[in-house]
């Protein structure tokens, strides 16, 4: 089909859950210039902080520029630890391009989505190492081999090694 452009996906606007008295937050929806990450960081507390970022879709500039401000205020805590799970690719290729987006926390783990390039299969798998990210994977529907959506630079800059 020449010309066909898929319709753009509606934003969702940022949610966000506090867990544990403010220790283990959760969040989901686009980081972008509604983001209001101020109120989420109004809610942290606790000497450690887990993130969950698995439910984050796009993020674009302006998302950025509210994130690393929310991430400056929270690490800023003398002692406070924080980690971040679940980063998706978008995220991580953002942070590969901006060198404090992580400053100051601990990444975990990485959303990387492999795809079979035989049939057309999609999978989202959470890899904590640039180790795990390489190794090959078999797609479980024909058993191709499956390509990550991101390149290897990108998963050593975010998760080390």
């Amino acid at each position: 089909m020449r010309g066909f452009t898929p319709a753009p996906k509606p934003r969702r606007p940022l949610a966000w859950t506090i867990r544990d008295g403010g220790a283990d937050i959760a969040l989901t929806g686009d980081l972008d210039e509604g983001s209001d990450l101020e109120a989420v960081a109004r809610e942290v507390s606790g000497g450690k902080v887990a993130i969950d970022l698995a439910g984050v879709g796009r993020i674009n500039s302006f998302g950025v520029s509210r994130w690393i401000r929310f991430l400056e205020g929270v690490t800023r805590v003398r002692g406070r630890r924080v980690s971040l799970a679940g980063l998706p690719t978008a995220f991580a290729t953002a942070a590969a391009l901006v060198p404090n987006m992580l400053k100051g926390a601990t990444v975990e783990s990485l959303l990387l989505v492999y795809r079979c390039d035989d049939c057309n299969r999609e999978e989202e798998v959470a890899v904590r190492s640039a180790k795990e990210a390489s190794a090959e994977r078999a797609c479980p529907a024909c058993r191709a081999a499956m390509i990550a959506s991101v390149d290897r630079e990108v998963v050593a800059g975010v998760l080390g090694g």
